[in-house]
């Protein structure tokens, strides 16, 4: 009986190191995938940003054009 309980003892032992293991990499794995949806985030917004000017820049240059129309 105690051989068995020992087994039994050993194997629940082993399936719960088995399992540490892998939550300890499920979270190693979040964190990674965390840190790159931040990283897109950031490339998100900086983007968004960077377009907004050329938009403007792009309409102040057609304003331009269209006052240079109109004197012509």
């Amino acid at each position: 009986m105690d051989d068995n309980y020992q087994g039994a003892h050993w194997n629940v032992v082993h399936a719960v190191g088995g399992l540490s293991a892998r939550v300890s990499q499920l979270d190693s794995r979040t964190c990674q995938v965390e840190n790159a949806v931040g990283d897109l985030k950031d490339s998100v917004v900086f983007n968004h940003g960077r377009i907004e000017v050329e938009i403007r820049e792009l309409g102040n240059s057609l304003e331009e054009v269209f006052f240079k129309i109109i004197v012509l």
